[in-house]
């Protein structure tokens, strides 16, 4: 496995609770490629993190190619892209009233 692949993972193991905020599910690990379908208040769709030649890429679906460097801030960069915006907090109540109407 690419050694960015196993930082990558290793950086969003250390954040698991915003990761787990995406909704995320069919993870799939390859040796260069992080895969996995997210379900947030601003992105629904496919992820790609792919690590090229020291390099990473985010794909989201067909829309999207971020080439990003730092590992360190990774989390916070997807976090912007799936999920949080100038309204999360509203997003989030509005989320937890539903799920309590569901229920």
């Amino acid at each position: 496995m690419n050694s960015i692949v196993k930082e990558i993972l290793v950086e969003l193991l250390r954040h698991k609770t915003i990761v787990s905020s995406w909704g995320i599910e069919n993870i799939t690990i390859s040796d260069i490629c992080i895969h996995f379908h997210a379900n947030g208040f601003r992105y629904c769709g496919p992820i790609d993190i792919q690590c090229k030649n020291e390099k990473i890429n985010i794909q989201l679906g067909d829309l999207y190619i971020l080439k990003y460097t730092d590992l360190n801030s990774i989390v916070q960069i997807l976090d912007t892209i799936i999920e949080k915006d100038g309204k999360y907090a509203e997003n989030l109540c509005n989320w937890i009233e539903k799920a309590i109407q569901d229920v």
